[in-house]
């Protein structure tokens, strides 16, 4: 397990403590989802980019691989930004 990969573990779990105590179980629901989302792109960012290679969209295929920093970048981003609200930091 790499740093980022428990790093992440650990705010996704403080972040779902927090949500059971504050949200229904509707919104609770929803933040698991969106936390599932965020982990995957932190944790399997080559799996996500061979996923997504080859595929057509708006008519053009995708041939050029993208770094998998730049899939786990975009998993942080968000997963900062859904825990920051969360926190009520930002």
């Amino acid at each position: 397990m790499t740093l980022s990969q428990l790093l992440s573990g650990i705010i996704a779990l403080l972040g779902l403590v927090v949500a059971f105590m504050r949200f229904d179980s509707q919104m609770l629901l929803k933040y698991c989802v969106f936390t599932v989302i965020e982990l995957v792109l932190i944790w399997f960012p080559e799996e996500v980019n061979d996923y997504t290679l080859g595929i057509w969209s708006n008519g053009y295929k995708i041939e050029n691989p993208t770094p998998p920093v730049m899939i786990a970048g975009v998993g942080w981003i968000l997963l900062l930004l859904l825990n920051g609200a969360l926190f009520g930091v930002l």
